[in-house]
């Protein structure tokens, strides 16, 4: 008997994400900061954040997983409670077609008495090094 598991790649199929613009705004008018000031605290702390990268984010349109990463370090909260729910995010009409090489649903299969979780983790660290996200569902 093998455990499959489910791994729900969330991403545009150019490896970026949407973020909850509402959110992200918010958070950067607590702090205090137009989107200038904020690209220059991101800069004085080595985050690659541009006013370009905070303009798109803010506007609904996808960045770099790696930039999500960076807002949600910025911030100091989980890069989860950033990213737009799976059903929020856009993607082309036929992504196969156009993206022949994209993987939105990945079933691995497992060997008896493996739980899976050494595959999944460096599966995951593979991903998420090309901007990529997963979500594991059992």
């Amino acid at each position: 008997m093998t455990a499959a598991h489910t791994i729900n790649a969330a991403i545009d199929s150019d490896g970026r994400v949407r973020l909850k613009t509402d959110q992200l705004k918010k958070l950067r008018k607590d702090a205090g900061h137009s989107q200038e000031s904020l690209a220059l605290h991101c800069q004085d702390r080595r985050l690659c954040i541009s006013i370009a990268s905070i303009k798109r984010a803010e506007a609904g349109r996808p960045v770099l997983h790696r930039t999500a990463r960076h807002f949600a370090e910025c911030y100091g909260i989980a890069l989860s409670s950033l990213l737009c729910p799976v059903e929020q995010r856009h993607h082309p009409p036929d992504v196969a077609r156009v993206f022949p090489g994209a993987i939105h649903v990945l079933h691995v299969s497992m060997p008896p008495g493996h739980t899976g979780v050494t595959v999944l983790e460096c599966l995951r660290q593979e991903i998420m090094k090309y901007g990529g996200h997963i979500e594991l569902i059992n």
